[in-house]
């Protein structure tokens, strides 16, 4: 049995006949239908997520009872190959052939200077660089004091956190390198064990780590000085200034997938009304949702339907931050093919 269920029809019915558009419907048409409604399908899917968002799971699974009777999802089991995963990384390609691969939300890498007594600091790239290769080795060191002019650091030594999320290492050297061509680390390393203990991190310690997990910890990240004013263009993680940063990325079809990058050059986008953007974070980068196996109308279906949670304002409980809606509609666009689409006949003059 198939349902269609329209959450705006007036919106839908009102951009077709502004369009007045004939099949093939445009994308951003196609991308605005995908978003107003949802589609169920009888069945069950898998799904396997990381530990922040299966926190949200009961939740979705009683209103997708309420909207599609028959359809349902779960948690995969350790035993089970899952039908979706939605992660940072790729999915393990022993329990997951990727079918279709799209955005799901966006998280960062940030830096933790961590002080018992809540200072807040700001690096620039060249300290952190020095930092990480050990020709700072005191938070006291006047290289420090340059970029931290209204506060007094204590002579404290620096010890660093030796391993990092890979994601979050990434994309901050990524950022730094673009700041600054010399940046180099030669202290941390990836690893795919991200278990660090954040409740017993050492005073004075220097850490990379997600952005969710140190909101989950309530930690204070360092502010990244991405300019020459070190008061004006030092840019602290925050859902606002990540949001920005998601903004800058573009949007390419590969394959049935979504694919994004980053344009670092490209203009912010403000948030919905608002008139002016905040100083992107740019150690920003996606979580993935990856439907997995052969083509399914099930999948399909439950993974729009998770999707759509983005929108519902879901996602931030997680710690997350939610997609750009351009980028979301996109990514409808891919995960839908295949799934009736509502046809929607636009009111006679």
């Amino acid at each position: 049995m198939k349902k269609i269920i329209s959450a705006s029809t007036l919106a839908v019915v009102t951009a077709l006949s502004l369009t007045a558009c004939t099949p093939p419907m445009p994308p951003e048409l196609l991308a605005q239908i995908a978003e107003q409604t949802y589609t169920c399908e009888a069945g069950n899917a898998t799904l396997q997520t990381t530990a922040a968002i299966e926190a949200l799971v009961s939740g979705w699974q009683d209103s997708l009872a309420t909207a599609c009777t028959d359809m349902t999802f779960a948690m995969a089991t350790a035993t089970e190959s899952p039908n979706i995963v939605i992660s940072a990384s790729a999915p393990d390609a022993a329990v997951c052939v990727p079918l279709a691969t799209v955005p799901y939300a966006f998280d960062a890498g940030v830096v933790e200077a961590y002080f018992a007594d809540g200072t807040q600091v700001q690096l620039s790239a060249k300290s952190l660089s020095q930092i990480l290769s050990k020709k700072i080795t005191d938070w006291s060191d006047p290289q420090l004091a340059k970029d931290n002019p209204n506060v007094i650091l204590p002579s404290l030594a620096i010890s660093i956190t030796p391993t990092a999320d890979a994601n979050a290492l990434t994309a901050v050297t990524s950022w730094l390198t673009r700041l600054d061509s010399t940046f180099s680390n030669t202290s941390i390393t990836a690893s795919s064990d991200t278990a660090i203990d954040l409740s017993t991190l050492a005073d004075g310690s220097l850490t990379i780590l997600n952005y969710s997990d140190a909101a989950v910890f309530g930690l204070t990240p360092a502010a990244i000085i991405a300019g020459k004013n070190v008061n004006s263009d030092a840019v602290l993680p925050s859902n606002d200034t990540i949001d920005s940063a998601a903004s800058q990325f573009v949007v390419k079809h590969v394959a049935g997938s979504t694919q994004i990058s980053l344009n670092p050059s490209k203009k912010p986008t403000p948030p919905r009304g608002a008139d002016t953007a905040v100083a992107p974070y740019q150690a920003a980068y996606p979580v993935n949702l990856t439907i997995c196996g052969e083509d399914s109308l099930v999948n399909r279906a439950v993974a729009k339907y998770l999707l759509r949670q983005d929108s519902q304002g879901a996602i931030g409980s997680a710690n997350l931050v939610g997609l750009p809606e351009a980028i979301r509609g996109e990514a409808l666009i891919d995960v839908s093919k295949g799934l009736p689409t509502p046809k929607v006949t636009p009111p006679s003059n």
